[in-house]
């Protein structure tokens, strides 16, 4: 009778694991489907909807290949939204350690642009996001999801709280809280299957109330500015060169990536 038992139970622990393998695969696929229906840069303007800062967007205007982002750009009477959802855990690592950056044109000269970045490690250590002890992927039941989730969220709410601001002329320290007064703001979170969602939130007035503007969104990676890099072995990894410290080498994906676009604001 035990063996008859835990033959069962072995048995219902594998088609668990075999549906909740088959749900994760399903999602990745059709995340892929989706991607490719996308254009590589958004095309439409978007009456933004109000939602909670950790409601997950469903549908997104483009899919971008350079930096493999789904995004919305989107604006209401007052500001201006930026919503970002990614899939692939190299770049959610890539974007917590690194940050990302929306330059936005406001009509001035290219050095007056508004940059916002977040996050931002400017003013602290780097930021290495774990994904779980072992360093490997995500397991796919749900309880380990559910605790992966948080886990995650908690790492980012602890770690992750200035924005960097460039070019707003009403704010003269570039490096302020995600608890602000001027308007400005920004969040992270994971979702239930473990995608990482992005949302950031900029007043118009900052950007002289254009009807149209020119932007720019990059993911910054790991590799300062000013370093000195050259590809190193396969042509996978760069070397990384900067003066005063000892070379090494990193992924090539840690190396900024970026596209450009504009947006029409919506009436």
């Amino acid at each position: 009778m035990f063996r008859y038992l835990r033959k069962c139970l072995i048995t219902k622990i594998s088609v668990m694991k075999f549906t909740s393998t088959f749900f994760l695969a399903l999602l990745i696929f059709t995340s892929v489907v989706n991607a490719q229906k996308l254009p590589n840069v958004q095309q439409t303007s978007i009456r933004a909807k109000k939602s909670p800062n950790n409601e997950v967007a469903d549908t997104f205007e483009a899919y971008n290949h350079n930096t493999d982002i789904f995004y919305t750009l989107s604006n209401d009477d007052n500001k201006l939204y930026l919503t970002i959802k990614v899939i692939e855990p190299f770049i959610f690592k890539k974007i917590a350690s690194g940050g990302l950056t929306l330059t936005i044109s406001n009509g001035a000269k290219a050095n007056e642009n508004v940059s916002i970045t977040y996050p931002t490690t400017k003013d602290s250590a780097p930021f290495y996001l774990v994904l779980n002890s072992t360093g490997g992927t995500a397991t796919t039941t749900k309880n380990h999801n559910d605790s992966l989730k948080n886990a995650l969220n908690a790492q980012m709410t602890n770690s992750l709280k200035v924005i960097e601001v460039t070019g707003v002329k009403a704010i003269s320290d570039s490096l302020i809280s995600i608890y602000n007064e001027y308007g400005i703001k920004a969040n992270a979170f994971f979702d239930d299957q473990i995608n990482y969602n992005y949302r950031l939130e900029l007043p118009l007035k900052y950007l002289n109330n254009l009807s149209k503007i020119s932007y720019k969104i990059t993911l910054n990676g790991t590799i300062p500015k000013n370093a000195v890099t050259r590809l190193s072995g396969s042509g996978q990894n760069l070397l990384v060169m900067v003066e005063g410290k000892s070379p090494y080498v990193t992924p090539i994906i840690n190396s900024p990536t970026y596209f450009s676009g504009e947006y029409e604001l919506a009436k």
